[in-house]
């Protein structure tokens, strides 16, 4: 990681010399070229690493018969071999979602120090080209900083793609939240119950909270007085269980009990 640092700054020294006064428009493709470089070379080993443990998941879902996990986890295996983003139309199993947030958050600290300097660069490159009135370069690399800025908000957010659930299966579930969630009474049993009409019936509390599907697949809610704690709720429409992640990352298994 270190390394990759290292030559791709030297790379944004090369790419954007101190006293360059004319046009230079090779040095945002220089600059894309070196980002990504350092990129692959930092996220390749965790790619490698990711890759061998769907193998491994696989296996285990085949050897217990578990078709649709297995052929979720083979959807996973081709869309990262492939470079595709698009989701598995599999429901996923918490093993899998867990492995593959594990990850993804890898994959985001990797590339937050890279994709940082890439920023810096980007805007000093806007600033010298608007500076010499060659405002479509300017306007290109606005672009790319826009775009950049976009995927760290993601990332930093831990947006999780998944299948959409069935809110048909969903309606009036009842499921038992771990203590771990509440500061106060942890030994106190809680549990929350999704209304057909997207109002979450919580069992600590009198006001009615909501949930909804989000763009991204998984149901969010916000069970709680504070609007800015939001979990999202992963469940292959099945199972007992099912999965909670905070925005923080942090995830809990939860159970039903209906």
């Amino acid at each position: 990681m270190k390394t990759s640092l290292i030559a791709f700054a030297l790379a944004v020294c090369a790419a954007l010399p101190a006293n360059a006064q004319g046009p230079a428009p090779d040095e945002l493709a220089t600059l894309r070229v070196s980002y990504e470089r350092a990129l692959e070379e930092a996220v390749s080993p965790l790619r490698t690493k990711y890759i061998d443990a769907l193998h491994s998941l696989k296996l285990k879902y085949s050897q217990t018969g578990d078709l649709e996990a297995a052929l979720a986890t083979d959807a996973e295996i081709r869309s990262i071999t492939r470079g595709s983003n698009s989701a598995s139309k599999q429901p996923i199993p918490a093993d899998l979602s867990a492995l593959k947030r594990g990850y993804l958050e890898s994959s985001a600290r990797v590339n937050g120090p890279l994709s940082g300097k890439y920023a810096e660069a980007l805007e000093a490159l806007k600033l010298k080209h608007t500076r010499l009135g060659q405002l479509d370069m300017a306007v290109a690399v606005d672009r790319e900083i826009k775009k950049i800025d976009e995927a760290r908000n993601a990332a930093a957010a831990g947006t999780i793609t998944a299948p959409p659930i069935d809110v048909g299966k969903l309606a009036d579930t009842r499921w038992k939240l771990p203590s771990a969630l509440f500061s106060e009474n942890p030994d106190q049993s809680r549990w929350i119950r999704f209304r057909p009409d997207g109002v979450l019936k919580c069992s600590w509390s009198q006001s009615n909270f909501n949930w909804r599907v989000s763009e991204q697949g998984p149901v969010e809610l916000r069970p709680f007085m504070d609007k800015s704690v939001i979990l999202r709720f992963i469940w292959n429409g099945k199972s007992r269980s099912a999965e909670l992640i905070g925005n923080d990352g942090t995830s809990h298994k939860i159970e039903r009990i209906d």
